[in-house]
């Protein structure tokens, strides 16, 4: 960011890619950030949405907040008070026909440029692949491009969980955003790293932890750091002080975690057609690979290729799985841990 290149941050989720741009401003001196995330964000009307009440945020803390008020003026602006904080909060009115074609995010674009004299502005557009599920999303998108371009004393950041989303984004020639950003990929923490880490934290809490027990502990969430910092969190709490860490353990406090996340899975297999629920528990038991092979077949009794794919689509278009590479990953490992203890699901 010293260099003032913009950035899209890739990675899978809860791999900590927020918490790492968050905590690299925080410790920045004179820039100003403004932080929208765009998960599951809607149409042009929820983005502007999301992007004035980040903008009110901001613009509150750096005593601009009348000035950005007057600013919006002509997107009819509605001040209210926040009951929680006190602090006063903005809103727009939807669009209609006044600007549908995303002129007004560009103006707001340029209000946080030039609003906040003195600091460099960095924009941070977090779940930024979301705004492809948008329509007419590739006419907006050339509008920002068009904009952002010239906004050279502004840092913008991109993060987003979907790889293949934000690669048709930044590395597609045809999209507007085409090597707009360098990539800085965020991945897992080496072992060597983190499974001495984590022994220690275990070890401060009066708790012991070997090597063979945190191996395991990472496997079951294939090194992914937040859902590690989860299962700890519940093993921890499901052991007593002085305790030597077993597997048994382990399966407590995935016990715990499946209470907890039950009617997330209820849901998942409420919403699933009979196909796709044989699918799931494929991958599962296969780790998300061979989902055309002959034992996927014998595991699912599901033979056509087609309709394999056509299940597999829906279930990543809802988010419960994803690609990364050649595999078949679950958004939550615990779901996969969950469908492989209850196959009668």
């Amino acid at each position: 960011m010293t260099s003032r290149q913009n950035v899209h941050i890739e990675g899978d989720r809860r791999t900590g890619k927020t918490s790492l741009v968050l905590e690299v401003c925080a410790r920045l001196r004179n820039i100003t950030l403004l932080h929208v995330d765009f998960m599951l964000v809607k149409n042009i009307d929820d983005m502007r949405g999301r992007l004035v009440d980040g903008l009110s945020k901001v613009s509150l803390h750096a005593g601009v907040f009348e000035r950005l008020v007057k600013a919006l003026a002509h997107l009819r602006p509605t001040v209210s008070v926040n009951p929680a904080t006190g602090e006063p909060t903005l809103s727009v009115a939807p669009a209609g026909d006044a600007r549908p074609d995303g002129k007004s995010l560009v103006e707001l674009l340029e209000f946080t440029r030039a609003g906040f004299s003195g600091k460099r502005p960095v924009i941070f557009f977090d779940e930024f692949q979301d705004v492809l599920k948008i329509p007419n999303a590739k006419t907006l998108l050339a509008i920002l491009r068009s904009s952002i371009q010239n906004h050279h004393d502004c840092v913008y950041i991109y993060s987003g969980s979907s790889r293949s989303d934000m690669d048709s984004v930044f590395r597609d020639p045809d999209s507007p955003f085409f090597k707009s950003a360098i990539p800085v990929p965020v991945g897992t923490i080496e072992r060597k790293d983190f499974v001495p880490f984590l022994i220690g934290k275990f070890k401060q809490g009066g708790r012991t932890a070997s090597v063979d027990i945190i191996n395991a502990l990472l496997d079951m969430v294939s090194d992914n750091p937040g859902d590690s910092q989860e299962l700890c969190n519940c093993l921890w709490e499901t052991t007593e002080n002085d305790a030597t860490l077993v597997s048994a353990d382990i399966e407590n406090a995935l016990s715990l975690i499946f209470a907890r996340e039950f009617k997330y899975f209820e849901q998942v297999i409420d919403s699933a057609t009979p196909i796709q629920k044989k699918c799931l528990h494929g991958i599962a038991a296969l780790d998300g690979v061979g989902v055309y092979s002959n034992r996927f077949f014998e595991l699912t009794g599901v033979h056509n290729p087609g309709t394999i794919t056509k299940a597999i689509k829906r279930l990543q278009d809802n988010r419960i799985v994803h690609s990364s590479g050649k595999k078949l990953v679950f958004a939550s490992p615990f779901l996969k841990l969950w469908l492989l203890r209850n196959p009668h699901f």
